[in-house]
């Protein structure tokens, strides 16, 4: 199956190869770099669809018009990153019959039911669209090019959010939703997810470039950015990643990077933690101020007893006597018993659901990766889905653990992995484009399939 699949793209990819071969390199990497910062790009504007209704265009108001744009930009990044004339690749079979197979299975139930607007694109990406990006990246192997533009992207991106979000205090009209932030989106979760993302970012480029003082400081301002925005936002699965990424970033750099001078590296990681610091109280400070020009439009003047306190992160850990566990797991206990009820081997007509039966607020999302898919594909679907989670879980401990080449690019897939998996037990991280999880997962998963590549890290020389 896969070798035909290969056989197949490079039919289609050597006549596009012959012309993009002819590009200056530099042209090339510039155009790689453009393209990552679209994806960033493309879940902000999403995002920002319901605070700022002007900027919905009509022809992406639904999920496949979405999955096409985002195919779109798929497509821009494997041309831009075609460099040679494509060969035949090993692929590692534990990861890429798994992902073809659910794609195949997808693919089929969607024609016997509706199974929800997005997931047809989902499942031909799965079979024909992330396999291309595979190949042809498989072929050049040069990874860290494509996570560095990557990295980079998404270290930006927050940066410019987080001094947007300053911006809208200022004027006024920064969200505030309760005690928590929303900054200049109306959900907080989405708001939290945003900087979580340009934190791992940060902290890749922050110990790719840890020789740098230069580099050293912009990306400890970014990473400050990225957690001040995790902390606005309150979302706990956002701060359970943050707190796992850090842990593994550290653990990383102890293990491989080589280690410097003690002086110069006590003097760095006290400055990113000073800069982390002062950006996470500069950050309440903006909160306070809104809810202060909030309160007096409300009554004209304002007190102390009119302003909303603030509710720390480590607060909404806190249990009371008076949480239940659906409470206290906002619910998602409820949906995930509700969504048990009706598993089978084949899933449901989603038309037919009555979501409102199914979540308390008719969201038709299960927060849950296996829930979500064995509710609209069968109980089967849901079980190979996991087990490809499982798999690429396993490979990405083995590069944390025995990693021989040293190489610092492979933090960068083992964050996106991790995040990946809280937002896939937790929250919504299951079509590629329309959360951002899914959608890095996918490309963190390029040097894993590389059977050569992925064989000779963890393997002694």
């Amino acid at each position: 199956m896969t070798i035909l699949l290969q056989k197949i793209f490079i039919l289609f990819l050597t006549p596009v190869s012959i012309i993009t071969s002819r590009l200056n390199e530099r042209i090339r990497a510039i155009c790689i770099q453009i393209t990552c910062m679209l994806f960033p790009l493309f879940f902000l504007y999403y995002y920002m669809w319901v605070k700022h209704p002007a900027l919905k265009l009509q022809v992406l108001d639904s999920q496949n018009a979405r999955h096409i744009l985002g195919c779109l930009l798929l497509l821009l990044l494997i041309v831009f990153s075609l460099d040679r004339k494509p060969q035949r690749v090993q692929w590692n079979k534990w990861i890429m019959y798994p992902m073809i197979v659910c794609g195949l299975w997808m693919l089929i139930i969607s024609f016997f039911h509706p199974v929800g607007d997005g997931y047809r694109a989902f499942a031909l990406l799965l079979i024909i669209g992330y396999p291309c990006l595979y190949f042809v990246w498989n072929n050049r192997g040069d990874y860290d090019k494509l996570f560095n533009s990557l990295a980079r992207a998404l270290a930006v991106i927050g940066l410019i959010v987080f001094v947007y979000c300053l911006y809208l205090s200022i004027q006024g009209d920064f969200v505030i939703i309760g005690d928590r932030s929303a900054g200049l989106l109306t959900n907080t979760n989405l708001f939290s997810i945003t900087g979580l993302f340009g934190s791992s970012g940060a902290l890749y480029m922050l110990i790719k470039n840890s020789r740098y003082w230069r580099s050293y400081l912009f990306y400890s301002v970014s990473l400050g950015c990225d957690y001040a925005i995790v902390l606005m936002g309150g979302s706990r699965t956002s701060v359970l990643a943050c707190i796992a990424c850090l842990i593994v970033t550290v653990f990383f750099y102890l293990r491989y990077c080589e280690k410097r001078e003690n002086v110069t590296r006590i003097v760095k990681i006290l400055s990113t933690v000073n800069i982390v610091i002062i950006i996470v109280v500069m950050s309440h400070i903006c909160v306070d101020i809104q809810k202060t020009i909030d309160a007096k439009e409300i009554s004209g003047t304002v007190t102390t007893e009119e302003i909303t306190p603030n509710v720390s992160v480590v607060d909404r850990f806190a249990v009371s006597s008076e949480d239940s566990v659906d409470s206290y797991s906002s619910g998602r206990f409820y949906i995930w018993k509700q969504y048990s009820k009706h598993f089978n081997l084949t899933g449901n007509d989603v038309s037919q659901t009555d979501w409102k039966e199914l979540t308390p607020n008719g969201e038709k999302k299960a927060h849950n990766n296996f829930f979500e898919m064995a509710y609209r594909f069968g109980v089967p679907m849901g079980i190979l889905f996991i087990f490809l989670e499982i798999i690429v879980s396993f490979k990405a401990l083995q590069w944390l653990f025995i990693n021989r080449t040293r190489q610092i690019m492979f933090l960068m897939p083992i964050l996106l992995t991790v995040l990946f998996l809280f937002m896939s037990m937790l929250d919504i991280a299951t079509l590629p484009f329309d959360r951002d999880a899914p959608c890095y997962f996918y490309l963190a998963l390029i040097p894993m399939v590389d059977l050569r590549y992925a064989e000779k890290i963890t393997t002694r020389f």
